[in-house]
């Protein structure tokens, strides 16, 4: 059985605005890690930004344990 969280709207409001501003810097690593933040299941098609999939699987696996 799941549960559903009840999503906190003014986070994420939040969390879209700063990946906006971090996007805007031009900075694609810290773009494609809040992303991956805001959406755990984003898996980028980019090798380059494949080891960000990597540190968030472990991340999770950690956390779940």
């Amino acid at each position: 059985i799941s549960k559903v969280q009840k999503p906190n709207f003014a986070q994420t409001l939040r969390n879209i605005s700063k990946l906006i501003t971090i996007a805007v810097s031009n900075d694609n690593l810290e773009t494609v890690r809040e992303m991956k933040k805001l959406i755990p299941e984003y898996k980028s098609n980019n090798s380059v930004y494949e080891k960000l999939d990597c540190i968030k699987e472990d991340t999770f696996i950690a956390v779940s344990a």
